[in-house]
């Protein structure tokens, strides 16, 4: 089996990590990427039991300035195949990227840039991070 970041699994590797999560009762999540093809998106869906982390463009995870607008198109191709959940993440970094991916997924995943603000911020300023969190909350509404 691979080891590293259980995001980094893929789910034809995944049983020992399925067992173990199921066990302790913790929820799966695996990727479907742009690059994914409908197989793969179809073993993704199998092996999550929270929901489908639809990854917004290739490349590494981190803050950007847009999100891919193919990616209603991806997140479209993924409910088609699951009735799990749906969520992005992968550059979302503002509340304008939370709101465009909410029009089609069932929710935005901030990573790289909830953390780059906790670590500036944690120690002098939590309500910054409170603030920027409630923004990012606020735009999953229509």
């Amino acid at each position: 089996m691979r080891t590293g970041r259980a995001s980094d699994l893929v789910p034809d590797e995944s049983d020992a990590w399925c067992q173990a999560c199921d066990e302790a009762g913790i929820s799966t999540i695996f990727l479907a990427a742009p690059t994914s093809s409908n197989q793969r998106i179809h073993e993704v869906a199998e092996r999550s039991t929270g929901f489908v982390y639809v990854v917004s463009r290739t490349g590494v995870t981190g803050a950007e300035n847009t999100v891919p607008q193919d990616v209603t198109a991806l997140v479209q191709k993924v409910k088609a195949l699951t009735d799990k959940p749906v969520c992005v993440g992968f550059g979302i970094s503002e509340p304008a990227h939370v709101s465009m991916v909410c029009q089609v997924a069932d929710g935005a995943v901030v990573g790289s840039a909830l953390v780059k603000l906790l670590h500036e911020n944690w120690a002098t300023n939590r309500q910054a991070v409170a603030d920027y969190v409630a923004s990012l909350k606020a735009a999953t509404r229509p």
